[in-house]
């Protein structure tokens, strides 16, 4: 059975034993993360393969001495034993499903053993772990499907999980390989260096998009398709992020941070800061020093 927990607004699904289904001994766990506001997110690894996929939102996480930020409609892939966590030990709001997988056997998901080694050796050869889903929809099913299998009563069910986390494997390497083909579309691409070259003055949205020589539905549509969310909650990421670092290095008042990345009010920044950072911008100033 799948065990449901809340936090702040969080929901948390998960396999309650390392075992979920005893005829896969290879799928550790599987769940599925969903939050509103920013929670909780401290260091950890693992000794299993972890791949997420990103629904909405945009997930900041850091693995080794990098850092990420992965947008809705997106893979994700922690190796066995990397230490990882979240920037500034928060979970941005966000949504996402994953599946933790012990890859050491011979055999993985009861492929032959030939295969089972094919695929390892793909997925280990991937250049990158972070990368477009190639069929957002049919990602996001495959990962509710392994989850409803959890637990049921179905004779059927082993069978349905182990094809659909094949599917997911299989997925992972396609799309980790297409991903240096693909990059974002000009619309997108060039909305975010406007973005970027306007913090402290930011774009009204119909005046970003009349910039790009694309109607507002059009940037809309193009910019939730590939990056998760809307513009506007983009946008107001990146000052945010902006704030995170003036509250890290400079002594400056916060109202007059809040001012100068155009927030009409310091209250709304505060607001703002805590549903994405998790702190208000005070406490999150003295929790970084």
């Amino acid at each position: 059975m799948k065990t449901f927990s809340r936090h702040r607004k969080a929901e948390y699904w998960m396999a309650p034993s390392a075992r979920p289904i005893a005829a896969i001994p290879e799928l550790l766990y599987a769940g599925r993360y969903k939050a509103r506001n920013a929670t909780p997110m401290i260091a950890h690894r693992h000794a299993s393969l972890e791949v997420c996929y990103i629904e909405k939102g945009i997930a900041e996480w850091w693995v080794g001495r990098k850092s990420y930020a992965i947008a809705g409609g997106q893979f994700f892939m922690i190796r066995p034993h990397e230490l990882h966590g979240g920037i500034d030990k928060i979970h941005q709001p966000c949504s996402y499903s994953y599946v933790g997988l012990r890859v050491s056997s011979v055999r993985l998901l009861h492929l032959p053993a030939g295969e089972s080694r094919s695929l390892l050796k793909a997925i280990n050869g991937l250049p990158e772990r972070c990368f477009p889903a190639p069929a957002p929809a049919q990602t996001a099913r495959l990962f509710a499907m392994v989850l409803s299998a959890i637990g049921s009563s179905d004779a059927l069910a082993t069978i349905h999980a182990r094809m659909n986390l094949t599917q997911i494997l299989l997925g992972l390497v396609a799309a980790g390989r297409a991903a240096k083909a693909h990059g974002h579309s000009n619309v997108v691409s060039e909305a975010i260096k406007l973005m970027e070259a306007n913090i402290e003055h930011p774009l009204r949205l119909d005046s970003l998009a009349q910039r790009l020589g694309w109607s507002i539905s059009h940037l809309k549509s193009r910019f939730r398709t590939e990056m998760g969310v809307a513009p506007a909650d983009y946008y107001l990421r990146l000052r945010l992020k902006r704030a995170c670092e003036e509250l890290r290095r400079t002594d400056a008042e916060i109202t007059a941070i809040a001012l100068r990345l155009g927030f009409s009010s310091s209250q709304y920044f505060a607001t703002a800061f805590k549903h994405v950072i998790g702190a208000s911008p005070r406490d999150y100033r003295r929790r970084v020093r």
